[in-house]
């Protein structure tokens, strides 16, 4: 997406990232997730590749009850966007070296904020807050462990 259309794959981004701030700055987390996915399409729809769009757009939809519960909590709303800001800047500099490298970063901080969240113990906390493992595997049996 860089090489093929920098200039404006950033205007999309700035724009975007632009709505998100101010989203967060109202807690208004519904509208965080619409343009958390938007940003997501932006970068898939500007890289010209009609099977990247496609992957993407079925990625979102298998994950979007996750990511919705993950993403409706302040703290990992903010962590994405400082993502989202990092990936930006990289495309701004035309790095796109830089720009994957911060995408990977981005893309494993939300895939552990989604383990994270389903995976969490409920309950006192001198229980923990840890995820869940079972058999080795972060989330793997069961999401959820609520104590009354």
């Amino acid at each position: 997406a860089i090489k093929r259309s920098q200039a404006k794959l950033s205007r999309a981004l700035k724009k975007n990232i632009t709505l998100q701030r101010h989203a967060i700055t109202r807690r208004d987390l519904h509208s965080y997730v619409e343009l958390d996915a938007q940003f997501h399409e932006l970068n898939s729809f500007f890289s010209g590749s009609d099977r990247i769009l496609d992957m993407n757009r079925t990625l979102m939809r298998h994950m979007l009850r996750f990511r919705t519960q993950a993403l409706y909590m302040m703290e990992t709303a903010s962590r994405s966007l400082r993502g989202h800001e990092k990936i930006l800047q990289a495309i701004e500099r035309s790095d796109a070296e830089s720009a994957v490298a911060m995408l990977e970063e981005h893309l494993n901080s939300a895939k552990d904020d989604i383990l994270y969240y389903e995976g969490r113990f409920i309950g006192p906390r001198e229980l923990g807050d840890e995820p869940l493992y079972d058999f080795g595997m972060p989330n793997a049996g069961c999401t959820r462990i609520e104590y009354s």
